[in-house]
């Protein structure tokens, strides 16, 4: 579309320039905001910007919400289209060509993507601060400018087809989009985002231009910045970029609407079976109101917290804990901006199902028959106005945050009544929204059951549905830095005060993990710190839960491959006492029995999904070549065999064989004086000795390189794609060489990279493909995937080798390894937002012993590395005969595999 400045010249431009900036101070709304002053323009052609700084902080983001989704396409034919538009902006525009985008973002040390939703389509990035102006002329170019070159729709066409393919693999995206069918049938709701095969291989160029021209328009978009940005600078950037779009011409098409029977007539149950599934899950779903609705908003949103937020919440202290019928629950509305959906999930066993559902829907009677006490709905706002306040640590997040309010409720200043909205809703209040919501005619079942198991009774679940019985009872600045310290005992401690937002964030970290787990007791680790932040020895799990969650705060401990860590967020008026609750869960965790078997029962339960997931059973093979004899082989779950028997004695000596002064590293960070916050921890932590044992074992001995080309396959004839991935050994963290392999994978990846740009958008041979290195202590692994159609192995396999013979074999420019560079350095200080990243990146640099500037170095080391460096690790480590090759697909993929590699040492499964 031709701006009014490209018609009338240079002069107009500028002349233009003037006056739309006059006019947007003119109606600029400026108001309170984290960080800075937050301001709402609208210029003449209609289109609004949010501007929302944070001072200090280096990164910006900035997002572009069109206001149609899914929900704007008219009729079948249209269905999948304004997904479509989310791809077709990335092939290019008016001025840019295939592939340029994303480069140009990447190669700025950014990242840019999309999503389509139902009711709005986001296009958004995060650039150095220094680069808005980029960003800001990227985001308008393809959304307002793009090509639509014919052959590129058509190819692209085919991409959308192979993601189509990929959601039919994936269980719980078979699962939503007939839950929404389900939920509001004659709903422009109910159809699925993506469309189908054939709407969108039918949808012609012309129909997909109209559908642009009729939604893409400024007064039906909103742009969001945030981040550390000039507000000065910003406003004269959005006016050049955005303010001087040409003014549509006529009024703004109305959407679709609902049709006359878009409500179900509940109760309906729905029985789905899928052959990836281990685990039989429930949804229970009821309309609520939507987003032009706020003062309801509020409500639901407080009601599901009360529900299933925590441990304490209701639903997963009764359902969950207590009467151990689900391994997992959980509940959340899905409020879109004309309708809404209170949804509760959970999964079981298949002989629990009925169970299950009569403990939930119990639980969602209670809350009309017996409403949450003030105590119970003060917990219930503390947390979740944590997690809100959280929500808005990074400059992606605050925009993300931001732009849902514009969606959501229509208008961003909503966010600043949000948690004081919260402060006024009662009990009953949430009694009688109970009561409205929770009906027996307004409830939707959707089952999805294992192959093979015998659906429950839909007479049975109506009964169920049919006895709920709702009567209410009558009654920045310049970033910080860590500064090291010394406890009494040893223990070291990383200090860093950040008063950006009144957080605190504890982090105590140890060796330990997969990487140190006894033989046969794989999974030991994990299952440990399942529990260790459970109970301690003079508080039970529910008193220990109900003190944490009460001061909104939360404290958990996790395993990984090499370390374990229990940490604790806390606001900064309590952060104190929230101390005492850290430290005495860290040094007299309980490991109560209880606990241990219903920790043991949920990693039972991940350790089935997981073979749902045919993406996670390829890189599964792949470890076990490469990895040979070395923990790394194993995963972080353990093994269903070991995990089921595992002790609390064993528990209690692999905790007891690690947590010590002398392996232990603290973080703290947040709002905080560090010296203080130091004389805090010496009085919890400082006469603490742990138990006498032998000191940490050396690090396991690193498998060498295979020695001819190996490959493990699994077929599976249901599955609509084929998942191939190789991969060769690599060496771990703090090589010489981890700096140049780090470039590598920065030109290879994302979407500006040369495996998008090759076999997905040259080639259209898959919609997901990717390559990584992903060091460990002492080796690590570079991996290269695709996911494809069954038709296209042998081509996609192929091409994922040609492309590692090339880097291997020929210099890579140095202008491509510049790019790459500002792409990895610029993702590295993205990723590095929040306080529990930053924290990590410290203790990490202690714990194994990189140094205490290794980020520093780092730094310095990515940005001397040379076209040469990254030539050598590429024929270095990528020999042909080293290579490791995992598919997992139709018989037909995989011996199209065979025939490429020559042959497999490991029989197909």
């Amino acid at each position: 579309m031709m701006s009014f400045g490209e018609r009338f010249g240079v002069m107009a431009k500028i002349f233009l320039k003037i006056m739309v900036i006059f006019m947007v101070s003119a109606i600029s709304a400026s108001r309170p905001a984290q960080g800075g002053v937050d301001e709402s323009l609208l210029f003449p052609n209609g289109l609004k910007a949010v501007l929302a700084p944070q001072p200090g902080n280096p990164v910006i983001s900035v997002s572009v919400l069109i206001k149609a989704g899914s929900a704007a396409e008219k009729d079948p034919s249209e269905y999948g289209l304004a997904h479509l538009m989310e791809h077709m902006a990335f092939k290019g525009t008016e001025k840019r060509g295939v592939g340029e985008v994303s480069g140009e973002i990447e190669n700025n040390g950014g990242s840019i993507n999309a999503y389509t939703s139902v009711n709005s389509t986001v296009y958004h990035l995060s650039l150095p601060n220094d680069k808005l102006e980029l960003g800001l002329d990227v985001l308008s170019d393809i959304v307002f400018h793009p090509a639509y070159d014919p052959e590129e729709y058509l190819k692209e066409k085919e991409v959308v087809v192979e993601e189509i393919n990929k959601s039919a693999d994936t269980p719980e995206h078979v699962l939503w989009d007939d839950f929404m069918a389900a939920v509001f049938p004659d709903h422009p709701y109910g159809h699925r985002v993506l469309g189908s095969a054939e709407s969108v291989r039918g949808a012609g160029r012309d129909t997909a231009l109209a559908f642009h021209d009729r939604y893409y328009r400024p007064d039906n978009a909103v742009v969001v910045v945030t981040g550390g940005f000039d507000p000065v600078e910003a406003k004269e950037l959005v006016a050049k970029y955005y303010g001087a779009l040409e003014a549509p011409e006529g009024p703004l098409a109305e959407q679709p609407e609902a049709g006359p029977d878009s409500r179900p007539k509940g109760p309906l149950v729905l029985t789905l079976t899928n052959e990836m599934v281990n685990v039989p899950k429930v949804v229970l779903g009821f309309r609520c109101a939507g987003g032009a609705d706020s003062s309801e908003n509020s409500r639901i949103d407080l009601m599901s917290s009360v529900l299933s937020l925590g441990r304490s919440g209701r639903l997963v202290d009764q359902v969950k804990i207590k009467k151990s019928l689900a391994t997992d629950i959980g509940s959340y509305p899905y409020v879109l901006a004309k309708d809404g959906v209170f949804i509760v999930e959970l999964e079981t066993e298949p002989d629990k199902i009925l169970p299950a559902m009569a403990a939930a829907l119990e639980e969602l009677q209670g809350l009309a028959s017996n409403p949450p006490s003030l105590e119970e709905l003060a917990r219930s706002r503390t947390m979740a106005a944590k997690t809100f306040v959280e929500r808005q640590e990074s400059a992606e997040a605050l925009g993300g945050l931001l732009t849902q309010f514009e969606i959501r409720e229509g208008d961003y200043r909503l966010r600043d009544a949000y948690l004081a909205r919260w402060g006024r809703v009662t009990p009953l209040d949430l009694a009688r929204l109970a009561q409205r919501v929770f009906t027996a005619d307004n409830m939707v079942v959707v089952i999805m059951l294992p192959a093979g198991v015998e659906a429950p009774s839909e007479v049975e679940i109506v009964r169920l549905a049919k006895g709920l019985r709702l009567e209410v009872a009558d009654d920045a600045l310049e970033a910080a830095s860590f500064e090291n310290f010394t406890l009494s005992n040893g223990v070291r401690v990383l200090a860093m005060r950040d008063a950006t937002l009144p957080l605190v964030s504890v982090r105590i970290t140890s060796m330990g993990g997969m990487l140190y787990e006894p033989q046969g007791q794989e999974g030991v680790a994990n299952l440990m710190t399942r529990v260790w932040a459970k109970a301690t020895e003079t508080m039970d799990s529910d008193a220990f839960t109900r003190a944490v969650e009460g001061m909104g705060a939360t404290i958990d401990s996790s395993s990984g491959r090499n370390s374990m860590t229990i940490y604790g967020s806390f606001m900064s008026a309590n952060w104190l006492e929230g101390l005492d609750f850290l430290a005495d869960a860290m040094i007299k965790p309980a490991f109560a029995p209880d606990n241990i078997e219903e920790a043991r029962q949920e990693i039972l339960a991940w350790i089935k999904v997981a073979e749902e997931h045919l993406t996670d059973r390829v890189v599964k093979n792949l470890r076990n070549i490469l990895f040979r004899g070395h923990p790394y082989q194993g995963d972080t779950l353990g093994k269903t065999e070991t995990v089921s028997a595992i002790t609390r004695d064993d528990l209690v000596a692999y905790y007891n064989s690690k947590i010590r002064p002398d392996n232990v590293v603290v973080a703290i960070a947040g709002d905080i004086e560090p010296k203080a916050a130091v004389e805090a921890l010496e009085r919890r932590l400082g006469s603490w000795t742990g138990a006498p044992g032998a000191p940490i074992p050396p690090l396991p001995e690193v498998p060498g390189p295979l020695k001819e080309p190996t490959e493990i396959d699994e077929a599976a004839d249901s599955a609509a794609q084929v998942h191939l991935a190789v991969a060769f050994l690599a060496p771990g963290l703090g090589h010489p060489d981890q700096a140049p392999l780090e470039v590598l994978s920065g030109h290879l990846n994302g979407l500006g990279g040369v495996m998008f740009n090759e076999l997905r958008n040259k080639r259209s041979l898959a919609y997901s493909v990717g390559a990584g290195y992903n060091p460990g202590l002492k080796v690590g692994a570079f991996t290269f995937y695709i996911a494809s159609d069954n038709q296209k192995t042998r081509d996609a396999l192929t091409g994922m080798l040609g492309i590692i013979e090339d880097i291997r074999t020929k210099p890579i420019d140095e202008a491509a390894v510049a790019g790459a560079i500002r792409y990895v350095s610029g993702n590295r200080k993205i990723q590095l937002q929040s306080l529990e990243s930053r924290s990590d990146e410290a203790l990490f640099s202690e714990l194994y012993n990189l140094g205490p500037d290794f980020d520093k170095r780092y730094l310095e080391a990515l940005a001397a590395v040379t076209a040469e460096d990254v030539l050598r690790v590429a024929a270095k480590y990528f020999d042909p005969q080293t290579i490791a090759v995992s598919v997992v697909g139709p018989q037909t993929a995989v011996d199209a595999v065979k025939a490429v590699i020559g042959g497999a040492s490991a029989p197909a499964k």
